[in-house]
């Protein structure tokens, strides 16, 4: 396991050897470090459309709605603090852990 430390107003994608996650939030208050990759056939999650009302997001790939409570179970453990968050992540087996500011969440419906 890993911890890391990153500005969540620059950065909101992290790599960690062969997995990486994206921030997400439905309420602008409580976020999640999600897996990137759909469950369903790797779809990049992070590039669909999110329906916080329902409770989704949609793959890009095949228009599946993968519910974020099944995400969430995934989700890096993560801690929010004013200008910074502090991630849990896998073990990346010797490979660098990447923090980048593109901005990919999940567009809103």
């Amino acid at each position: 396991m890993a911890v890391v430390t990153f500005d969540p107003g620059h950065a909101r994608f992290v790599k960690a050897g062969s997995r990486s996650f994206f921030l997400s939030t439905t309420d602008g208050r409580v976020f999640h470090l999600l897996r990137t990759t759909c469950p369903h056939r790797g779809g990049p999650l992070h590039l669909g459309q999110l329906d916080a009302s329902r409770g989704v997001i949609r793959c890009p790939w095949h228009d599946n709605d993968i519910p974020l409570r099944c995400l969430e179970r995934d989700a890096a453990p993560l801690v929010m603090r004013p200008g910074s968050a502090t991630a849990v992540l896998p073990d990346p087996g010797g490979e660098p852990i990447t923090v980048d500011g593109r901005l990919i969440l999940a567009t809103q419906r």
